[in-house]
């Protein structure tokens, strides 16, 4: 009975960790921290003011053309000819982005049923990218960017982006393109641990499918 007990208040625990980073009270409106996440701890350790990258894409803006492959070597072109909620993240080793993807999973029947899709990209290799997918029970695409050139066409390179490591990154942003591939929304972050709510992506995009052409 007690191993019953401590695993439910591990659970919970789990799910007001993950509550505090979607920055919600209600812990039950939002995924748990799967127990299998570490953190990789040089993300603490930085000091001083954590630089903000900015894309020059903007709302109204065309997103530029690329084509890159998904988690399943299998080529995907963007822009989509559909609604699609576009997330740049640093990759499977940063835990904020497992926690974004996490969150992103609970809405993505509700993005399908606007008749939209969910993107996400990094500098992942694609049996990474699987894996991730596999890990955390993800169902949408995860496209490859291991040279950073789409990352760059959105000005999203992060210098030195990994603490540990000095690689470039991603810097986190989202965008929702509507069907003609314009940008009717651009959720940029404050630092690389900030990440939208669910809710506010998925508002984001039910306004964009609803917005006169």
């Amino acid at each position: 009975m007690l191993g019953v007990e401590m695993t439910s208040c591990l659970a919970t625990l789990r799910r007001a960790l993950a509550a505090s980073f979607f920055c919600t009270t209600d812990i039950w409106s939002v995924p748990p921290l799967p127990a299998k996440h570490t953190i990789d701890f040089d993300l603490f350790l930085e000091e001083g003011p954590v630089p903000t990258v900015e894309s020059p894409i903007n709302i109204g803006d065309h997103i530029p053309a690329s084509t890159l492959k998904n988690q399943d070597g299998a080529e995907r072109s963007l822009p989509l000819d559909k609604p699609t909620v576009l997330v740049f993240f640093r990759g499977q080793w940063c835990p904020f982005c497992r926690w974004e993807l996490t969150g992103l999973q609970t809405i993505n029947r509700g993005v399908g049923e606007l008749g939209g899709e969910i993107i996400a990209i990094s500098p992942d290799t694609e049996a990474e990218s699987q894996d991730l997918k596999q890990r955390l029970g993800l169902t949408f695409a995860i496209l490859s960017d291991p040279d950073l050139s789409v990352t760059d066409a959105y000005g999203l390179r992060h210098v030195s982006g990994r603490a540990a490591t000095g690689q470039d990154m991603p810097f986190p942003t989202t965008f929702v393109v509507d069907a003609d591939g314009i940008v009717r929304a651009k959720i940029e972050n404050e630092t690389y641990r900030d990440r939208p709510s669910p809710k506010d992506v998925m508002a984001a995009l039910k306004e964009a499918v609803s917005a006169p052409v």
